[in-house]
């Protein structure tokens, strides 16, 4: 989540007794496991630890990867719930679409009937998410700190927007009225703004969590995930704006309008779909180096070096 750093190790200086091999005794820094003789580009062979973290841990054991997250498991908790809301929200919209698509009754009575409801659960479970992102670690900037909140205001003007839109959807002909068309959109451009402002206000302690994670893991993390899902989002704010633009306009051009507008959306919605899907198993493998974090010096050796 955030942005993409290549999975090449922390550049430190290794002191003397370091080289390609550990020649000297280096615990873990997570189970205490002697890394001597590994490959410094290794990892633990008992918990997957990089070796690189140990090695940059006895470097410089301040250094803000290894700051102490302020509740690990709350933490490591909103991690996923923050992304499985999402796709909670993006399921319930993908099930109302392919039903008017397919003109299936039964798919258009359980979306018609719980859409409302698991449009709800799931931006309630993405916000307690955020929540849990907002400070934490002991080194959040207070600016992080500031965003994360805005981010998460956001929340409130989705929750509004979405279910105005479900408002809409539940009436015999919203696609066909003008007037139908161009109030879905405008409420769907009010989400698609707050959207940018959530995913923007998230980014920067995602990816203090994120730096965390490839230090002390192997770097399987796509750091573009947030990035890339504003930019979908962003398509998305050109498709609503062309329905805004074609409910007004009558002639031939306003269809066109519509039906390129209908084709960004359906883009940007594949394209979030996705990224909700990357940031859930982002969350997931960052979540492990959340929960388990480093220990110190003093646990490692019983004493202070």
């Amino acid at each position: 989540m955030g942005e993409r750093q290549s999975n090449n190790p922390p550049t430190v200086h290794l002191p003397e007794g370091l080289d390609t091999a550990l020649k000297g005794t280096l615990p873990c820094i997570v189970c205490g496991y002697d890394l001597k003789g590994l490959s410094v580009r290794g990892v633990c062979p008992e918990c997957g630890t990089a070796v690189r973290a140990a090695i940059l841990y006895q470097v410089d054991p301040e250094a803000e990867e290894f700051t102490p997250v302020r509740a690990p498991r709350a933490t490591g908790l909103a991690l996923v719930l923050w992304p499985a809301g999402a796709l909670i929200v993006i399921a319930a919209g993908w099930a109302m679409r392919i039903a008017d698509l397919t003109e299936s009754g039964a798919l258009s009575e359980f979306a018609l009937g719980w859409g409302g409801v698991l449009t709800t659960v799931g931006l309630a479970l993405s916000a307690l998410g955020a929540i849990g992102l907002i400070n934490p670690t002991r080194a959040t900037r207070k600016w992080g700190v500031i965003a994360a909140t805005i981010g998460t205001l956001c929340y409130i003007p989705i929750y509004i927007a979405l279910h105005r839109v479900l408002l809409i959807d539940t009436r015999i002909i919203p696609y066909i009225e003008a007037g139908a068309v161009y109030e879905r959109s405008l409420y769907r451009l009010v989400t698609d703004i707050a959207l940018v402002g959530l995913l923007l206000g998230l980014r920067p302690n995602a990816r203090e969590l994120v730096r965390r994670s490839l230090a002390l893991r192997t770097g399987r993390v796509d750091r573009q995930t947030l990035l890339a899902m504003v930019g979908a989002v962003l398509v998305a704010i050109a498709g609503d704006t062309m329905h805004i633009i074609a409910a007004t306009t009558e002639d031939a051009m306003g269809e066109l309008l519509f039906i390129a507008g209908t084709v960004l959306i359906a883009i940007a919605s594949v394209f979030l779909t996705m990224g909700a899907i990357s940031a859930l198993i982002d969350g997931s493998r960052i979540r492990r180096a959340v929960i388990h974090p480093p220990k110190t010096i003093k646990e490692l050796l019983g004493h202070e070096p």
